[in-house]
């Protein structure tokens, strides 16, 4: 059975004689402020793969609540806009979504299964009353009540599968009406057996629309719909350790892509992370080959040429996480799991000059950033 899709650089970050510095999740600690009207904040998922936590940091004065709450050592977040609901999904050996209430202290207000043995890896809310979780170790496409829990329905997705049965759902995106799924098609050694493709599904429904062959393999990174571009943005690692993926984009009007804009040959790693400005600017973290078995940097890149720009940040280890842009776009936060220091880590979108003096400390490494606030009501 499968693991993680994180699997591979957990076993190269566990490998390393590493200490993680910070907090341990603290269950006595006071309670928490609740979401301030038209405030922002970044939910932090942090973990050293034997505990896992989330903290808080409002962007209007960097002040942060480390460790709220304890939760599984593999998760991930997710916020949904239209009902301003965070979640954490709980991946392997959980197969839970938590639902954490921001005005409530920034609680799990409830959590629930989604199938033993399914490896959730993420959710897409469509309303208050229907969302669609992504298990990488199962061929349905689960539908549930996004806050209890409750089955709803499955889309199965075994017609899309490889060889094993199992098409290896990732990433999924709720868009205009749609859901859009990963299926990364990897084998038991999470090796890419041929492209990945997209899953489009209608959301009220459960009805396929189409399935959607990429351009490469492996489709890693976070599954984003960019609105500067009016794209999904999606990154395909291949096959790691050789320079065979790239970054692409998905129109969601035509369902046409664009291919690789920028190919991992230029940008010069494995692709783990990808985030998109404006046409002319954009951020990845890449896995680069070394003796010690794989480093990562920083870089941006113009996706309108198709060159990498400039390293910001380089580290001999596997030790970025994932990154976010700030909801105005003027900030890259960056997930610096470095052993020594590790931390949240501020860029200026425009000059790609660091912001924050020393790393953010949210308690335990952070792993993934969720920007959280209240919906305006705009589309």
């Amino acid at each position: 059975m499968k693991a993680t899709r994180d699997h591979l650089f957990l076993i190269l970050l566990t490998v390393l004689p590493v200490l993680w510095t910070g907090c341990d999740p603290s269950p006595g600690r006071p309670p928490i402020a609740s979401m301030v009207d038209g405030g922002t904040y970044a939910l932090v998922v942090t973990t050293d793969y034997e505990a896992g936590a989330y903290s808080l940091v409002d962007l209007a004065d960097l002040s942060i609540a480390r460790s709220i709450e304890a939760i599984h050592e593999d998760s991930v977040c997710r916020f949904d806009e239209e009902t301003s609901t965070p979640f954490i999904i709980a991946r392997y050996g959980a197969d839970a979504v938590d639902v954490i209430d921001p005005h409530a202290g920034w609680t799990v207000s409830s959590e629930y299964s989604v199938g033993a043995g399914s490896n959730p890896q993420d959710i897409a809310v469509v309303s208050s009353e229907r969302a669609f979780v992504a298990r990488l170790d199962h061929s349905e496409l689960l539908i549930v009540h996004p806050t209890d829990g409750t089955e709803i329905g499955t889309v199965d997705l075994s017609s899309m599968a490889d060889a094993d049965g199992n098409p290896d759902m990732a990433w999924v995106l709720h868009l205009q009406g749609r859901i859009y799924v990963v299926l990364q098609k990897l084998d038991d050694l999470f090796a890419p057996t041929g492209p990945s493709s997209i899953a489009v599904i209608d959301a009220a429904t459960g009805a396929i629309e189409e399935e959607i062959t990429l351009s490469g393999a492996n489709s890693y990174g976070k599954f984003r719909y960019n609105h500067v571009l009016g794209k999904i943005v999606i990154a395909q690692a291949g096959v790691f350790g050789v320079l065979d993926g790239g970054i692409e984009y998905l129109d969601p009007h035509d369902l046409t892509l664009s291919g690789f804009v920028i190919t991992e040959q230029e940008i010069g790693g494995d692709l783990s992370d990808v985030v998109i400005v404006s046409e002319t600017k954009g951020y990845a973290v890449i896995g680069v080959p070394v003796d010690s078995g794989a480093a990562t940097h920083l870089v941006s890149f113009n996706p309108s040429t198709g060159k990498k720009l400039k390293d910001l940040i380089v580290r001999d280890e596997w030790t970025i996480g994932f990154m976010e842009l700030s909801p105005d776009g003027g900030q890259l936060w960056v997930c610096d799991r470095e052993p020594e220091l590790p931390g949240l880590r501020i860029f200026d979108t425009g000059n790609d000059m660091e912001i924050t003096g020393e790393p953010l400390d949210v308690g335990l490494p952070p792993f993934m950033i969720c920007f959280v606030h209240q919906n305006n009501g705009e589309a």
